[in-house]
């Protein structure tokens, strides 16, 4: 419907990174990554930085899932640089966690560990709590996959905890 509606608006980059989300909401990552790709051509061209860093964000996360893995650490890394100059801790740690997360999916824990870390380190200290149970969760996935099973243990128990106390049942689970 925006798209229907007279122009400037159905080339606002906004309404293509709604539109990759709603495509990763329904599991069509090649619908999302498009999507974010348009965002990020059409805001880079208008000098919104914030708004590219978003979208690069998203076309990593789309990347990520379609097993495109370098990509992906090379979207998420620039939106990474991105947020962190301009303030945004948390989409920085987010980014930061989709590099970690391609690092963990070519079996490399130990870097993915490090920079499941670096992300908790950084949701704690903006006091994100459901961002802070996810990166414990991954670092302990991290652990885990290294042979730690103790320390994975007590990662799990800690996510748990922080996840119920943010009413994050699934996470929980």
């Amino acid at each position: 419907a925006l798209r229907r509606l007279p122009p400037p608006v159905p080339d606002d980059p906004r309404i293509d990174l709604a539109e990759a989300g709603a495509a990763k909401a329904l599991t069509d990552f090649d619908g999302q990554q498009r999507a974010a790709a348009a965002a990020a051509a059409k805001s880079q061209k208008e000098g919104a930085v914030l708004l590219f860093a978003q979208a690069r964000l998203s076309e990593s996360s789309a990347l990520l899932n379609l097993g495109r893995l370098d990509e992906a650490r090379q979207a998420a890394t620039q939106a990474r640089e991105l947020f962190a100059v301009s303030g945004d801790l948390g989409n920085a740690a987010r980014a930061r966690n989709v590099i970690a997360v391609s690092f963990a999916m070519r079996g490399q824990f130990a870097e993915a560990r490090t920079l499941f870390q670096e992300a908790l380190e950084e949701f704690r200290r903006i006091g994100d709590q459901r961002g802070l149970a996810t990166q414990l969760e991954n670092v302990a996935g991290a652990e885990l996959r290294l042979g730690h099973a103790d320390e994975a243990r007590a990662l799990f128990e800690q996510a748990i905890s922080v996840a119920r106390e943010t009413g994050d049942v699934s996470l929980a689970a």
